[in-house]
């Protein structure tokens, strides 16, 4: 009877993960939002819906105590406040779509909090194991194919900088697989996807991987003999198979990534769209131009539709209080981990990732974009919650008390608990009886 019921907890939680992930990957649909549109409606959201209702059924049938979902209250309230923003927003303002956006955002971030709560560990790997599966095919879908005019790649009808982070994020997941199992072939997909990475011509997804990379040495606190390894055999075979595969790309390559391409683009105009997200934001410094504000007041006339900033972007739209609660939204699920171990590859894997996706928001995207971020953020507060959780567990101590092991010992301690040695045994003689 407990192996039916394991199974069926299994088989429930991959649908969900998988449903989870599917959605996520698919972004706004395009290859069906044009023919549902002639509906009236966005084919996210009937779907969005099914898995926020499987999520709260599949929590709600566990047995009590059930295990609670860390809610991540700052990003809601983040994105309630812009939905308010909509109040004062510009009559050019796309309040309908872009609110949407958030409204569709707030169900995946909860979503991904109710099946985290669940079983945070294995959802972690099941959504590493997906994401590496999911940038190998879109790898190979890239590589068949033909690059656009800028000599970019990208696979299934999505843009370059969606393709890289697929590619990146898929990266990340290998090496916390390998860290999970010790398995080399986590690690054997990581060659091609770099390449698949580097040919999407994505800069700034390729300086947020540099950044990723940079934040997993500092929480492994070292490398090891087995990880230098691993690095060196990836980087290996990633430098052969540019030279086996890649001799039409390097050129593409250089001219994207050189700086005299970097100068006569003008870093694709990001330093002027921070330019107008800055006039924006000093027009409206307290609660901002309201929801599409940059749009609204600088992007219809310039035909760019959002800042490629995710700061910029809040600031534009929400000004100081927006700012504040985006800090709160990603500080809080962080000050909560504070104490787990980042040695950890699920830990370790879940900021890993969640730090990329927001470097990678610096540089293109909009709050739509950066759903992944945020819902690995949610998975880091479930896998803090039940680490703490089992923490007490193993101490014996319930919630809300000191552990056995974090109790200081002092001299005044050891005295105090000593056995009480005051009582002197009784004198006997030598006959044994008493003196």
């Amino acid at each position: 009877m407990s192996t039916t019921s394991d199974s069926t907890k299994l088989v429930t939680l991959t649908v969900l993960v998988g449903g989870l992930f599917a959605v996520t990957l698919a972004g706004r649909f395009s290859f069906a939002a044009e023919s549902m549109s002639e509906l009236g409606l966005d084919p996210r959201v009937p779907l969005v819906s099914l898995l926020l209702c499987l999520a709260l059924l599949a929590w709600g049938a566990q047995p009590p105590p059930r295990p609670a979902p860390q809610l991540t209250l700052g990003a809601l309230m983040l994105l309630g406040y812009l939905l308010i923003s909509s109040l004062w927003a510009h009559p050019a303002a796309r309040v309908a779509e872009v609110g949407l956006d958030l409204v569709l955002l707030a169900g995946l971030i909860t979503t991904a909090v109710l099946v985290a709560a669940l079983d945070p560990q294995r959802v972690m790997r099941l959504f590493f194991q997906l994401s590496l599966v999911a940038a190998g095919i879109f790898a190979l879908a890239a590589m068949v194919s033909t690059s656009d005019q800028q000599g970019r790649y990208a696979a299934f009808g999505g843009g370059p900088n969606v393709f890289v982070r697929i590619q990146c994020l898929g990266i990340i997941a290998a090496f916390a697989l390998y860290a999970w199992r010790r398995r080399w072939v986590y690690l054997l997909p990581v060659p091609l996807l770099l390449h698949a990475a580097v040919a999407s011509g994505s800069r700034g997804g390729l300086a947020a991987l540099v950044a990723a990379v940079a934040l997993a040495i500092v929480l492994a606190g070292r490398l090891r003999t087995a990880h230098t390894v691993g690095v060196l055999v990836t980087g290996g075979g990633f430098a052969l198979f540019v030279y086996a595969f890649g001799n039409n790309l390097n050129e593409q390559v250089y001219r994207r990534f050189s700086l005299s391409q970097l100068q006569d683009t003008d870093f694709s105009t990001r330093p002027e769209l921070l330019r107008h997200a800055w006039v924006v934001f000093t027009e409206h410094k307290t609660a901002g131009a309201g929801l599409d504000g940059f749009f609204a007041h600088i992007g219809q006339y310039i035909g760019i539709t959002y800042p490629h900033n995710l700061v910029a972007q809040v600031a534009a739209d929400g000004g100081l209080i927006g700012l504040a609660l985006l800090a709160a939204a990603a500080v809080g699920p962080l000050w909560r981990s504070r104490h787990a171990s980042w040695q950890r590859w699920d830990t370790c894997g879940a900021l890993v990732s969640a730090a990329y996706i927001a470097t990678a928001s610096m540089f293109s995207g909009s709050y739509y974009d950066a759903r992944q971020g945020w819902i690995y953020l949610a998975f880091l507060a479930a896998l803090a919650a039940r680490a703490g959780a089992q923490t007490d567990v193993a101490a014996g101590a319930g919630p809300g008390t000191l552990p056995a092991a974090s109790v200081r010992t002092t001299p005044r301690t050891r005295r105090l608990t000593a056995p009480d040695r005051s009582r002197r045994r009784p004198v006997t003689s030598g006959r044994g009886g008493p003196g």
